[in-house]
This record gives structure tokens, C-alpha cells and sequence, in this order.
């Protein structure tokens, strides 16, 4: 049936759709499976299952792992351009603190 076949496919696929995945996660995907996989205007989904074995449990969970981690750096860096953005605009000057030889940061 071709629509079980396809179904099969659908957790790898969404793995691999994740806005975290980098070149550098493609590189270390690419030596997991032991297949070249890039992303472009030019890849399709035959072109991943003629390559893999997209259906099988080791592949999704090499899959995974990578996609996992793409989208936990995805996220920390979402934070810190977030982070970035709302403090770019804030001026700081260095106040001395007492005697002490130290500063405190005033807004």
C-alpha cells in the first residue's frame, strides 16, 4: 500500500524539517547514515528513501538524535539573539562602588 509506505516515512520526515538543522548537523547526519543528505531546492523525499532506510528503527533514532540536538541549539540560540535584542538598545556606565576598587553596573 503505498500510503502505509509513505506513512512509515512521516517521523523521519518531521525530523528532518526542524528550522535548527545547520550545515554542521547535515555533516554529522551525512556520517551517521552513511549517506549524503543537503538539503536543497533539488532533494526529494525518493531521494532520501532510495538512500536510506527511512522505515527502519536505527535509522529514526540516528535521525533523532541529530534532529534533538539541532532543535536544543536551536532554541538556546533563539534565547541569546532574543537576549541580544531587548538589551542592544540599553546604555550601561560603570559606577565605582565605595572604596572598594570595584564597579557596579548603572542603567
Amino acid at each position: 500500500d503505498e500510503m502505509g509506505g509513505f506513512a512509515q516515512n512521516v517521523p523521519v520526515v518531521q525530523a528532518l524539517r526542524n528550522p535548527g538543522m545547520r550545515d554542521r548537523h547535515w555533516d554529522d547526519l551525512s556520517k551517521e547514515l552513511r549517506f549524503e543528505l543537503r538539503p536543497d531546492d533539488k532533494f526529494t523525499l525518493r531521494d532520501a528513501t532510495e538512500g536510506l532506510r527511512l522505515h527502519e528503527k536505527a535509522t529514526l533514532e540516528k535521525v533523532q538524535k541529530v534532529t534533538d540536538r539541532a532543535m536544543k541549539e536551536f532554541a538556546i540560540e533563539k534565547t541569546l539573539n532574543d537576549m541580544v535584542a531587548a538589551w542592544d538598545d540599553q546604555d550601561f556606565e560603570v559606577m565605582p562602588y565605595r572604596n572598594t576598587g570595584t564597579g557596579v553596573i548603572k542603567l
